[in-house]
């Protein structure tokens, strides 16, 4: 197979080249592959001078790490994370570390950890207002406190995620958050709320043709 070829100077040519690859990669299911890119771009971080890039960089080769079953490469990565966001003292690339952190924590099985470690990330993002960020993080303290048995605190969170997605018209992750809603309230028996929320899932799908990924079992919910 012909090597692809960059340029001598790391550049932010060669990183976004690298990236694009990387995204060829995972589309194409070759997971060693797409991490491989990803770790070089994360090693090589200071070359990288647009953080919102490198943050999705960092998500990611988290996403690789998880389909790897290499879950202490987390760890690895969410250090290097910290590392860079205090050298480069930017509060976003801080609150997505923690973001990494508590991913980290999900998949050692510790969700108490990770609902505290993402509730640091929603104290950086809240001054600032609304955003995906801030939504996301929701949604992940929601699956944090499901996963630990507190739907009731779940709900709030998700409810939370949702507003905010609405708000700020991240549609894509407004389905996923709408999903999740219908099986907590499942979990405490609301079948109704659950339904309703079942079917605003699928029909926000259907609008944006979502794809893979945004299955709400309604035979769960009926």
């Amino acid at each position: 197979m012909e090597q692809q070829q960059f340029p001598d100077e790391r550049s932010s040519e060669y990183y976004v080249n690298l990236f694009e690859l990387a995204e060829t990669d995972i589309k194409n299911r070759r997971t060693e592959e797409a991490e491989e890119k990803l770790r070089t771009i994360i090693v090589e971080q200071r070359n990288v001078e647009d953080v919102e890039f490198l943050i999705q960089a960092y998500r990611w080769h988290g996403q690789m790490c998880i389909r790897l079953n290499r879950i202490e490469d987390l760890r690895w990565s969410y250090e290097q994370a910290f590392e860079e966001a205090g050298r480069r003292k930017d509060d976003h690339f801080l609150a997505s570390s923690y973001g990494f952190k508590g991913v980290y924590h999900f998949y050692k099985n510790e969700p108490g950890k990770a609902v505290e470690t993402l509730k640091q990330a929603i104290d950086i993002l809240l001054p600032a207002g609304d955003s995906k960020a801030l939504g996301l993080t929701y949604a992940e303290i929601a699956r944090g406190y499901f996963a630990a048995n507190n739907t009731l605190e779940s709900v709030q969170n998700i409810l939370e995620a949702i507003r905010i997605f609405e708000k700020v018209g991240a549609e894509d992750q407004l389905v996923r958050a709408l999903n999740s809603a219908a099986v907590f309230y499942v979990n405490l028996n609301d079948y109704v709320r659950a339904l309703d929320m079942g079917l605003k899932s699928l029909a926000l799908r259907d609008k944006i043709d979502a794809g893979f990924g945004y299955q709400t079992n309604l035979m769960n919910i009926v």
